[in-house]
This record gives C-alpha cells, sequence and structure tokens, in this order.
C-alpha cells in the first residue's frame, strides 16, 4: 500500500490553483487531499495517484475513464468529479468534497445502523447503482468506506477507481488480477477481477447493507449453512433480500439493481406492518339485560297460557261475561294423605267441560284434545312420566282425525367422487414448495399434484422464503402445467 511518507505531497496543484492544505486519507493506489480552490474560494478533494502505479499506458487510460465515467454519471448520490488532470505533478481527479464521514467510520464510532436506516441506505445508493450499471460501469469495490455522507446527510457513492467498463473491445484488466476488498467481492472476482458484471456489485451492495446492520464479518454470506447464526436478530423480509443478493451464483441473484430496489421497498413494508388489533373485552354484564331476560321468561309465560286456554276451548262464558268484582272460584281440594295425587303424565290433560265444581284430571293415557277420538285397539305402552317446567303437562298436539303424520326425511344419498385433474409445477430455482389453500396437495401418479375440478390458486414458496401465487383451472381427467422463475419474477416456458 502506499502512504504518505513514500509519495511525495505536493504544495500546491495545477499550476497553483489548488493550494494543499492536509491528507484525507490513504489507498492502495492513490491519497487523498485536501486542497483549497484558490480561484473559486470553495475546498476541494482531490485524489493523487501514486507514481508507480500511472507509469503504465493500461493504468493511466484506467484513470481517464474512471474519470470521465464518474464525472458522466450526473447522480446525486454520485460523488461529482470536477476535473482530470495529468501534467509533470502526476495525475489526479480534482472531486467534490464530503466534509462528513464514512459509513464504516459512523459504525466504527456510534454503532450499527438500524433497520429503517440500512434500508434507507439500500434504496438510495441502489439507485445510484443502478444509474452506473445502465451505463455500463461496474464498480467492483463497494463497501461501507466507499459511502460517503455530506454536511447536509445526503449519501455520495465514491472511489470508482478500480470501476470495469462493460464495453466491447474495452479491456482494462488482466484475467489474473484480483481488485477489490476481500471480505465483500462475490466468489467469482475473488478469482479473477475480469470476470464480473453488475452482479457482482450486487453481491458486494448486500454484503455492505450487512456489514452496517450487524457490524459482524460477512466472508462467508454465500454459505446457506451459515445463515441461521450470521443473520440472527435480523428482520425475516430484509434477511430474505439480503440472502438472495449475496448467493454463491450470479444467476441465483437478483437480476439488476431495480428488482432488488423493489424487494426492499416490500421489506420495508413488511417490517413496518401493525401487529393484529387484540380482540376487544368481552362487555360486562348491565342491569337492563336482566330485566329484559326477565319480561322474555314472562312474555313466554303469557303465550304459553294463551295456548293451552285455546286447546280447551276457550275460558267459559260465565267467566268470560263475570264482573270485575265477582269472587274467584274456590281452588281446587288438595289432594288427602290416604290417596296421593297421581303423578303428572305427558299425555294428561285436564276435562274441557265446564262445571260448577272442577273435575280431577283423567288418568291413564287420556289426552287432551278438542274433540273425542276412539280408543286404540290394542293398549299403547305408557310413556315414561316427564314433568314439564314449573309443574305443568306437556300438551302433545296429534295431527286431525284422518290426517296423516308427515314421513321422515329421506337419507342423503353417499357423495360421488369428485372428478379431478393434475397440475405440474416446475420453478426457477427448483425446490420451491406447493400448497394449496395452506395444505400440501396429493401428489399425483407420473408427478404433479391431484386436485380438484374448478379454479384454485397454488402457492409456491422458494427455498429462500420469496412466495408467489398463481391461479389455474383444473379440468376433469386433464393436466395443466406451471412455470415460475424467481429470479425474473415471471412465468417462464417449457414448463413439462
Amino acid at each position: 500500500m502506499a502512504s504518505s511518507e513514500s509519495l511525495e505531497i505536493p504544495q500546491t496543484l495545477d499550476r497553483g490553483r489548488y493550494r494543499v492544505e492536509r491528507v484525507l486519507g490513504e489507498g492502495g493506489t492513490s491519497v487523498v487531499l485536501l486542497a483549497q480552490d484558490t480561484r473559486l474560494g470553495v475546498p476541494r478533494a482531490i485524489k493523487l495517484m501514486h507514481p508507480r502505479w500511472v507509469r503504465s499506458a493500461r493504468n493511466r487510460a484506467r484513470f481517464r475513464a474512471e474519470a470521465f465515467a464518474q464525472a458522466g454519471l450526473g447522480h446525486n448520490n454520485v460523488l461529482m468529479v470536477h476535473d482530470a488532470v495529468e501534467d509533470e505533478q502526476g495525475a489526479y481527479l480534482v472531486m467534490e468534497l464530503c466534509e462528513g464521514d464514512s459509513l464504516a467510520r459512523r459504525v466504527q464510532h456510534h454503532g450499527t445502523l438500524s433497520v429503517n436506516e440500512v434500508i434507507d441506505v439500500g434504496i438510495t445508493i441502489g439507485g445510484a447503482l443502478a444509474v452506473a450499471h445502465a451505463q455500463g460501469l461496474v464498480h467492483r469495490d463497494l463497501k461501507p468506506q466507499n459511502i460517503l455522507v455530506d454536511k447536509h446527510g445526503v449519501l455520495k457513492l465514491a472511489d470508482f477507481g478500480i470501476a470495469h467498463i462493460e464495453q466491447p473491445g474495452e479491456q482494462l484488466t488482466r484475467a489474473e488480477d484480483v481488485m477489490g476488498t476481500w471480505d465483500y467481492m462475490p466468489p467469482e472476482q475473488r478469482e479473477s477481477s475480469a470476470q464480473v458484471d453488475r452482479r457482482s456489485d450486487i453481491y458486494a451492495f448486500g454484503a455492505t447493507l450487512y456489514a452496517l446492520l450487524t457490524a459482524r464479518k460477512v466472508a462467508a454470506l454465500h454459505n446457506p449453512e451459515a445463515w441461521t447464526a450470521a443473520y440472527d436478530g435480523v428482520p425475516a423480509p430484509l434477511a430474505a433480500v439480503l440472502q438472495r443478493a449475496t448467493r454463491l451464483y450470479p444467476e441465483d441473484r437478483y437480476p439488476d439493481m431495480a428488482a432488488m430496489i423493489a424487494e426492499l421497498h416490500a421489506a420495508r413494508a413488511a417490517i413496518q406492518a401493525p401487529p393484529p388489533a387484540p380482540a376487544p373485552p368481552p362487555a360486562p354484564a348491565r342491569p337492563w339485560g336482566l330485566i329484559a331476560a326477565a319480561a322474555a321468561a314472562a312474555l313466554a309465560l303469557t303465550v304459553g297460557t294463551a295456548a293451552l286456554l285455546l286447546l280447551r276451548g276457550g275460558p267459559p262464558s260465565d267467566e268470560a261475561t263475570a264482573p270485575a268484582d265477582a269472587p274467584a272460584p274456590a281452588p281446587a281440594p288438595a289432594p288427602t294423605p290416604e290417596e296421593p295425587s297421581p303423578a303428572p303424565r305427558a299425555d294428561d290433560a285436564p276435562d274441557v267441560t265446564p262445571a260448577a265444581e272442577p273435575k280431577p284430571a283423567p288418568q291413564g293415557d287420556g289426552v287432551a284434545e278438542a274433540r273425542p277420538r276412539p280408543a286404540p285397539a290394542t293398549p299403547e305402552p305408557a310413556a315414561a312420566p316427564r314433568p314439564a317446567p314449573g309443574g305443568r303437562r306437556v300438551i302433545e298436539v296429534l295431527p286431525e282425525e284422518g290426517g296423516e303424520a308427515p314421513a321422515p326425511a329421506p337419507a342423503l344419498a353417499p357423495a360421488e367422487a369428485a372428478p379431478t385433474g393434475t397440475v405440474r409445477v416446475r420453478t426457477v430455482p427448483s425446490g420451491a414448495t406447493v400448497t394449496v389453500r395452506g395444505r400440501a396437495p396429493a401428489a399425483a401418479p407420473g408427478g404433479g399434484y391431484t386436485l380438484p375440478v374448478g379454479q384454485h390458486t397454488v402457492e409456491l414458496t422458494s427455498p429462500a422464503g420469496e412466495r408467489t401465487r398463481l391461479a389455474v383451472s383444473v379440468r376433469a381427467g386433464q393436466t395443466v402445467s406451471l412455470c415460475w422463475s424467481f429470479d425474473t419474477n415471471a412465468a417462464c416456458g417449457d414448463a413439462p
């Protein structure tokens, strides 16, 4: 690594326009200086390349490519390049000065970022990366040290010094070169920096967000066996995004930054969703509830009494025309101890013939009716005594003479087996779980799943927890094929 001791720091640059004040930081290929622009009266950051790095024509070409690519992005969250100079003092970039600090130093001095802050960084810097990728620029050195904060709190993506230009015929990196920061490199970049594309930046960006959230080492995020410990305490929706971004093979990661940003928005919505409201407590008992219950009981008693009178043929005429001050009829004499009153029977009823003296209720199988009926030819077995509530007798209402009792309802015929069809499912990546209404459908002979005829919603859950729902129409004896790619969030062809 080059150091300020081995690199002579000039007092001025660009023929005295920039007055150097101090060293801001050092890297493997350059040193960053704080300088004052004497012409405009504003501070600048100057990235001075090490003389050994710019001796080769290939490195000078890289220097110019970085200057043009970074200056051409024109994004508010990309550190602005004002000028690129090559003179007798060396090669250097004149850049916007971020008076804040890097996110790496913030985590070091103030602790990790919150979940919402990490998602904000992902959406903001992810947008800047999407613009760079659209212009064919791959950063190749994403890490917390290269995300800066200016004095207004605006995030800035910096240091495109080893960026790769995706252009035909443009080869600025040898196949054996390995450039970047090891902990954040995707596995393919650790073998060679030449075989990278935008999905390599997606891996490094996922590792960067993970480091900002946990401050843990991130070298093996692509190993699913380490996920249980690595993502302990990370909300599941955000963990799913970072796990997909840092998968081992590039084709298993997000295809572009736009897809990853969309998932970050969805993760935020899932994390911030309010919990379900608790069930309300039962309402306390109120006095008017007891009053209503008593009124209902009184009404039932009145209705029952009226029904009994109707069955008995109505009240006697003399009682109906009696004056209000007439004395009440004498109560029935109580039975003597020597001759106890028989227990009431379910089919007993009092005589309906009015008389001056009340008659005792008939014994045996007598039933109160509006008109007499002939006794049955054979005696019916006596029903077991069943006293009615409140000591009243239960009156059985029989069908009229000559009528027939209603026939019992016919038993339901056993339902025939419902017709079914077969649904075959393929997913990319494979290994997804298939459920219908929260349950695994029955396996069909020869592969697929057996479902009843009709419309169904099939839910697919990938091994990484991604979900989608597909509507399918099942017909009798036919096979329907589904294919879904979780990489592109779209249906795929060549279904089985």
